[in-house]
Order: C-alpha cells, then sequence, then structure tokens
C-alpha cells in the first residue's frame, strides 16, 4: 500500500479502478480534514475570549 503510493504504477487498464477509487477516497478524507479545519478557525474566531 504504502509501496503503492510512493511509486505510482504504470497506466494499465488492470490499475485505473483501483487508483481512482483511492484518489476518491482520498479526497473524501482531504474534504473532511478541510471542514474540520474551517470548523476549529470559526470557532476560534467565534468564541468569547
Amino acid at each position: 500500500m504504502l509501496e503503492a503510493m510512493n511509486t505510482p504504477p504504470p497506466n494499465t487498464p488492470g490499475q485505473v479502478p483501483t487508483s481512482s477509487s483511492r484518489n476518491r477516497f482520498a479526497t473524501k478524507r482531504t474534504m473532511y480534514i478541510a471542514a474540520a479545519v474551517v470548523a476549529v478557525a470559526l470557532m476560534m474566531v467565534f468564541a468569547p475570549w
């Protein structure tokens, strides 16, 4: 898994579904991380210090 992420496999038809699903999972994880960062920033802005 880590080796596959470090060295991307060549573009063969067999590798397309796994790479697309991995990219979809990565974008969803990035979206969750961005949402968490925005939520923390909003809490810091609107918190009554």
